[in-house]
């Protein structure tokens, strides 16, 4: 089983606007280039796809993605960035993508 990391973060370093207790959380982060199914799962938000699973949480610099199942790297990685647009469209604030399989990996990265 492979594992990947991603925090999606405001990308002028404030904190993404949206209304976590009327299910904003889950609204603003969509998946539409493959099909999806919301499950429950340990994420705040949990998508299955083909062979793997995403799981979300609101964290206080933006929001945590992890990649659990049968994936390569760089479908996690469109995917993380097609999750930050989506984010990006509902909230109208810009989004970046931070990749903690990379250079970070096994770093502590402070914000």
């Amino acid at each position: 089983m492979t594992f990947f990391e991603f925090l999606i973060c405001e990308a002028n370093g404030g904190l993404f606007e949206y209304n976590f207790a009327k299910g904003e959380f889950a609204a603003a982060l969509q998946i539409s280039s493959q099909p999806a199914q919301v499950v429950s799962g340990q994420g705040m938000h949990c998508l299955k796809l083909r062979g793997f699973e995403i799981e979300m949480n609101d964290e206080l610099p933006g929001v945590q993605v992890v990649f659990s199942g049968d994936l390569e790297h760089q479908i996690a990685v469109d995917l993380t960035h097609e999750l930050a647009e989506s984010l990006s469209r509902f909230t109208g604030q810009p989004a970046a993508v931070i990749d903690f399989n990379g250079e970070l990996k096994g770093k502590i990265v402070s914000f």
